[in-house]
């Protein structure tokens, strides 16, 4: 399966070249912003949400809950993204309050995980993982998303990415395991070929060209 992060990018004009493309491959999730989450054609494509509220319903300015997300079609929905672990101060427990809405209404959560560059140097990948991975419940799908790769250019070898790819799949088993950082139409071939279940696809998605380009994977 691919998924396409837009983050907080996109316009009306980008929706409707991707609305356009002429893709078969029915495992292409687009996770636009809220706004535009029901201008997705969903004849061609699954629809997903980059974040969802913690909290059920309520007295909460500007939350989306997941009974709202499933009313509008959304299937999948990421949860822990580094971003909003990093610049939102998300903690493990704010994460799994959002699994538990999510599950609670039939929509499966992308649980991001990954290491940043001092992680990777100090060799506390594995216990980096497992901390994030805590909150990991049945029905979830796991994103292995290495910070140091996101928006660098940068990818781990695909031995690296094996290596953590199938520790991931003996520690939860039955668990799709998707990698994320810097995925292009110029390494989805290489990416292709590792043990990984499909991708996490940030800025590339943006490129209606290469989004073609990397459907025609997994």
């Amino acid at each position: 399966m691919i998924l396409f992060n837009w983050k907080a990018n996109g316009s009306k004009r980008l929706i409707e070249e991707i609305n356009n493309l002429d893709i078969k491959n029915e495992s292409v999730v687009i996770l636009p912003p809220f706004t535009f989450l029901q201008n997705i054609n969903t004849a061609k494509y699954q629809v997903g949400s980059q974040n969802v509220s913690q909290f059920s319903n309520g007295a909460y300015t500007g939350e989306i809950t997941a009974q709202m997300l499933k009313e509008v079609g959304v299937t999948y929905c990421l949860v822990g993204h580094s971003e909003r672990r990093h610049y939102i101060g998300e903690s493990n427990e704010i994460i799994e309050k959002k699994i538990n809405q999510l599950l609670k209404e039939g929509i499966t959560p992308v649980l991001c995980t990954g290491e940043t560059s001092l992680d990777k140097a100090n060799n506390s990948c594995y216990e980096v993982l497992k901390n994030q991975l805590s909150v990991f419940k049945e029905g979830c799908i796991i994103a292995y998303e290495p910070v140091w790769a996101i928006g660098t250019g940068s990818t781990p070898s695909s031995s690296e990415i094996n290596n953590i790819c199938d520790w991931l799949k003996q520690e939860y088993q039955n668990t799709k395991v998707l990698y994320g950082g810097s995925v292009s139409a110029k390494n989805i071939a290489e990416l292709a070929k590792t043990t990984v279940d499909g991708v996490l696809v940030g800025g590339a998605s943006l490129k209606p060209q290469e989004v073609l380009e990397i459907t025609k994977y997994f």
